[in-house]
């Protein structure tokens, strides 16, 4: 656990060092609709990334990070409540043991999995800001107009079945198992929980989108005349971003996936 506290504060006291292209704060309309999908999600569940104004990528106000703590805690606090009534209400000689350990430890895991996506959404968020913008200066040196729209297409595709596949089950569970004010309030905790597997989405989506960038620089790389060093030099720009990104894209997600191992060590 101790581990756990010093990647938060060494994470949170770091600074970013931007390079000044990324200084600007406003979007092309282009990656504001690669990332809308995702961004519109994370609105709804209460887990932003970052906020969009005005075309603006910016941090999150203080208000939405205190709705997204305190949607954590009641998620938190609901989940706790609903397995103590699970465990005592539950008649174990009629039911599956296997089911039961089943969804008790699923919703620990998708509590935890909530906890951890909120806190380090907030601890990185300048990370997350900086990589959106990473992303636009790629696609502005990088002609990926031929593939934008199938990709913005296939990134509302996954959100939607997602949010629709987890929405369905919660509520099919609630119905068939408890349709009472119970599993009524508690299912707002649950819906919760699609931030969880909407983060899963994301961060695949964001690695598909950075090697798909890498694809077509080798493309643009292979058209190149000798003799045009000014492009050759914008290409090489685009590249160190790319590494960048990469690396940048590591420091976010391996993160959460390290902390979630070392709290699931700590836990069992």
């Amino acid at each position: 656990m101790h581990n756990i506290f010093k990647i938060f504060q060494k994470k949170r006291n770091q600074t970013i060092i931007l390079n000044p292209v990324h200084h600007d704060t406003r979007l092309d309309n282009e990656v504001l609709r690669i990332i809308y999908p995702f961004n519109f999600a994370f609105f709804l569940l209460l887990s932003s990334k970052y906020s969009i104004q005005d075309d603006r990528i910016m941090p999150i106000g203080m208000m939405r990070k205190c709705l997204s703590l305190f949607n954590v805690f009641y998620a938190g606090a609901l989940s706790l409540f609903f397995i103590y009534f699970y465990i005592v209400t539950n008649d174990f000689s009629k039911s599956s043991i296997i089911m039961s350990i089943i969804h008790v430890s699923g919703t620990v895991t998708f509590s935890m999995g909530l906890t951890l996506i909120i806190v380090v959404n907030i601890v990185f968020e300048n990370y997350n800001i900086q990589l959106i913008k990473m992303i636009q200066f790629i696609n502005r040196g990088i002609d990926f107009s031929r593939s934008v729209k199938s990709f913005i297409i296939y990134n509302w595709v996954f959100v939607i079945f997602v949010f629709s596949i987890d929405l369905f089950t919660y509520i099919f569970f609630m119905v068939t198992y408890y349709m009472d004010v119970l599993g009524i309030v508690t299912l707002w905790a649950r819906l919760m929980f699609i931030s969880y597997d909407i983060n899963r989405v994301y961060a695949i989506r964001i690695i598909t989108l950075l090697r798909k960038y890498l694809d077509e620089w080798n493309k643009n790389v292979s058209q190149v005349n000798n003799e045009d060093g000014t492009r050759f030099m914008k290409l090489l720009e685009v590249y160190e971003n790319i590494l960048e990104s990469f690396k940048l894209y590591k420091t976010i997600f391996q993160e959460l996936v390290s902390i979630f191992n070392e709290l699931n060590v700590y836990l069992l």
